[in-house]
C-alpha cells in the first residue's frame, strides 16, 4: 500500500539504503527507494509509488547527505541536495548538515519556502559556501513564517549575494549561533519580513564598510555597503531582537 511504502520509505532514508526485502504486511520481494527523486518501486504487481513525500512533519531530522549532499570543498553543487530534503520535508522537521572534511559547495542558492522548517548545522564545523558570482543569494526563505536557522557558518565570494534573504513576508523566524565570515552581499538582508529573533548572531571581523559601526549599519550608511545584519526600509521590514552579537577574528 501507499501508507506501508511511506512508512518503509521513512525508514530507509535514514540510512540511505537502495533496496529493501522484506516480507512483513503480506507483501513479498524486493522495495527500491530512489532517495535523489523519492520515487519508491514496489515488488511484485504492487504499484509503483512517486511523489513528493513528506516526512511526518512531526520533528524528524532529515540528513541533507541522504539527497547527495557532500561537503567536499566545493566540487560538489550542493543545491538541488538540499532542495530534495526540503521538498521531503514536513511542517516542524529539521534539515540537518552534518559537518564534513570541508564546506558544502553551492554554485546557485536553494530557497526555503516551508513555514516551521529548521536548518541545523554541527556549528562551524558545517559551513555553507556560496560559490555563485551573480549576486545570488545562498538561502532564500519565501512566503513562510516560523524558519529556524542554527549552527552553521557561511561564506561567499566576492561577487556572491546575501548569506540569507528574506522576502514575501516571512516573518517571525529565529536565527542562532551562525557565523557570516564573509559573503558578496549582507549576512542577512530582509526586505519583507518582520519580528525575527537573532541569538548570538556572529560576524567576521572582517565584515566593515565606511558607515559602519561593527556589523551593523547606521544612519548615512552607504547603501552600497556589506552589513551583517540589514532590515531594508520599506514595506513590511519591520522590526528585528538581536541578543549578543559578537565580531570575531
Amino acid at each position: 500500500s501507499v501508507a506501508y511504502a511511506q512508512i518503509r520509505f521513512r525508514k530507509e532514508q535514514q540510512h540511505a539504503n537502495t533496496t529493501y526485502t522484506d516480507s512483513n504486511n503480506t507483501v513479498t520481494g524486493t522495495w527500491t527507494f530512489n532517495v535523489s527523486t523519492l520515487t519508491i518501486t514496489s515488488p511484485g504487481t504492487l504499484a509503483t509509488v512517486t511523489g513528493n513525500f513528506a516526512f511526518g512533519g512531526s520533528g524528524q531530522k532529515i540528513d541533507v547527505r541522504i539527497f547527495g549532499a557532500i561537503a567536499d570543498g566545493g566540487i560538489t553543487d550542493n543545491a538541488s541536495a538540499f532542495t530534495a530534503a526540503i521538498a521531503a520535508a514536513g511542517a516542524g522537521d529539521t534539515i540537518v548538515a552534518p559537518a564534513g572534511n570541508n564546506f558544502y559547495g553551492f554554485t546557485s542558492g536553494f530557497t526555503i519556502n516551508k513555514a516551521n522548517l529548521t536548518l541545523e548545522g554541527y556549528g562551524d564545523r558545517t559551513m555553507l559556501v556560496n560559490m555563485n558570482q551573480s549576486a545570488t543569494s545562498l538561502i532564500t526563505i519565501s512566503s513562510v513564517q516560523g524558519v529556524r536557522l542554527k549552527n552553521f557558518s557561511m561564506a561567499g565570494h566576492a561577487s556572491s549575494g546575501h548569506g540569507i534573504y528574506v522576502t514575501g513576508g516571512s516573518h517571525r523566524g529565529y536565527l542562532e549561533n551562525v557565523f557570516c565570515r564573509n559573503v558578496g552581499g549582507d549576512c542577512f538582508n530582509s526586505d519583507n519580513g518582520f519580528g525575527w529573533t537573532f541569538i548570538e548572531p556572529r560576524f567576521s571581523a572582517s565584515i566593515y564598510a565606511a558607515g559602519v559601526i561593527g556589523p551593523f549599519p547606521y544612519a548615512g550608511a552607504s547603501a552600497t555597503a556589506d552589513y551583517g545584519i540589514r532590515t531594508t526600509t520599506g514595506a513590511n521590514a519591520g522590526t528585528q531582537t538581536i541578543l549578543g552579537p559578537l565580531i570575531e577574528g
